[in-house]
């Protein structure tokens, strides 16, 4: 089974959930914390609107290069379905790691970019979840606890983070 997305190349749902059980299984033996952080990438519907399909996929190849270099090697970025992206992030030094990974990630994606003659900006709202040892969690409630953070994001204005929880 295929575990990459075809268009951006990023590991794909299967390879995500794969690497969420294998940190919840870290988390249950090790008292390993861990961050998910939901990216959504604002009014990109405009950027197919307004350019073509062909032009917002080209986008997304560029934004899945940029949240891949945004990100340690430890680190995983996956692309979750459409301009929805989801980043593990394993913190070596706690809050203010991960704090910092999502301000680059921020960051970087507000970088324009040019394709031809064009030049874009793309923007994110970003949820970040902090999943604790001490909590039984599933991988669904650790998605949806990132997500309904991230829309939080959305409705504070885009192109922030709304943290849930921290450790």
């Amino acid at each position: 089974m295929n575990h990459h997305d075809p268009l951006t190349g990023l590991p794909n749902r299967t390879a995500l959930n794969n690497r969420l059980n294998c940190e919840l299984k870290m988390q249950h033996t090790a008292q390993h914390k861990f961050a998910v952080l939901f990216i959504d990438l604002d009014n990109f519907k405009r950027i197919n609107d307004n350019y073509g399909h062909q032009m917002g996929d080209q986008v997304l190849k560029i934004t899945a290069n940029k949240l891949r270099n945004s990100v340690k090697k430890s680190d995983m970025i996956a692309r979750l379905a459409g301009d929805e992206f989801i980043a593990i992030i394993n913190p070596a030094a706690g809050h203010d790691d991960v704090l910092q990974t999502c301000e680059r990630i921020l960051s970087v994606l507000q970088q324009p970019i040019i394709i031809e003659k064009y030049r874009l900006t793309v923007s994110a709202s970003l949820g970040c979840y902090y999943a604790h040892p001490n909590k039984q969690q599933t991988i669904d409630e650790i998605l949806s606890q990132a997500d309904i953070a991230m829309y939080k994001a959305k409705i504070a204005g885009k192109g922030c983070i709304i943290e849930c929880n921290s450790f």
